[in-house]
């Protein structure tokens, strides 16, 4: 196979898993909107259980995904910059915040479990933005 045959390849594997991450950062802040409305219902770990730890399963391949295939390409292009090392630090962010969000709930700390929920939505609607507008762009056009 040429050379040429597998660089259109890995380029269309490229945009299919950005497009994928893509329909995945709406999935998962709709995920976020649902445990966020489940708090408006009399509180129990039960009611939150089960959303809370879709979310950080549905997240955490999401940024494993990124980590291990997006981000190493960015290196590899000679890309990678102070922005793309910031928008990076934002999985650890979240991923803090996710833990946070399980540990509350074991203790039936509703308290911080909302704000930990609020928190993670502040990282993760920007996060999800300045990847597609900053990130993705940068692949697409490899």
């Amino acid at each position: 196979m040429s050379t040429t045959t597998n660089t259109s390849e890995g380029t269309a594997e490229l945009k299919d898993l950005i497009t994928r991450l893509t329909n995945e950062h709406r999935q998962i802040l709709s995920q976020a909107n649902e445990l966020e409305s489940c708090l408006s219902n009399p509180l129990n770990v039960q009611i939150l259980e089960k959303p809370t730890t879709d979310m950080y399963d549905k997240l955490g391949e999401h940024m494993l995904i990124e980590e291990s295939e997006l981000y190493p390409k960015i290196v590899e292009l000679g890309m990678f910059d102070e922005t793309i090392s910031g928008i990076m630090q934002q999985h650890h962010d979240l991923t803090a915040e996710l833990n946070r969000m399980r540990s509350s709930l074991r203790l039936n700390d509703f308290k911080e479990f909302r704000s930990s929920l609020k928190r993670l939505k502040q990282i993760l609607m920007p996060h999800q933005s300045a990847e597609e507008v900053k990130v993705f762009p940068l692949l697409n056009s490899y």
